[in-house]
């Protein structure tokens, strides 16, 4: 919640930045570097329960029909000690509202036995706790006739590192 937090408070000083066409500074940096007793506009929506619209960030969410069973239980995640890397991952919050579908890619479903990138068949394994935030899994992966060694870690509770990937995010249900 944290991270999805101060994503949402960056993208929202962008787009403020970005609306800005002066050199003065945005309502909501001016806020922050005023000295004056009075609040400044921006300020005055912190009391009330809605967020600003431009300070929303999509949030990752699964579809609600058409997940495959390993989607199902991955998005549960796990409870076990080291197995915070269960649940499902995608790119960003627009990759999650694809998972299992037609046109989805570019997304991991990791349940405590299986490891399954986008469409492709599972490969199975006996998935290892994470230690200093790092696992390698070695699974077996019918499909492609082979077996795989993937390097994940997690940079934060909510972003997983596949195999030195640009962090992917945690979609939720």
């Amino acid at each position: 919640a944290d991270a999805a937090a101060k994503v949402a408070a960056d993208a929202a000083a962008a787009a403020a930045a970005a609306a800005s066409s002066s050199s003065e500074a945005p309502a909501m940096m001016a806020a922050e570097s005023s000295s004056s007793s009075e609040a400044p506009a921006m300020m005055a929506t912190e009391s009330s329960s809605e967020a600003p619209a431009m300070a929303v960030a999509a949030e990752p969410k699964l579809p609600t029909t058409g997940l495959g069973f390993d989607t199902t239980e991955a998005a549960a995640g796990s409870a076990v000690e080291g197995m915070s890397y269960v649940g499902v991952w995608a790119e960003d919050a627009a990759g999650c509202a694809l998972v299992d579908q037609p046109s989805g890619e570019k997304y991991a479903v990791i349940t405590g036995a299986t490891v399954r990138i986008g469409a492709t068949g599972a490969c199975y394994g006996n998935n290892q706790p994470l230690v200093d935030g790092k696992a390698t899994l070695n699974v077996g992966c019918p499909s492609q006739g082979k077996s795989v060694s993937i390097d994940i870690s997690m940079p934060t509770p909510e972003n997983l590192v596949f195999n030195g990937s640009p962090p992917l995010v945690r979609c939720v249900p």
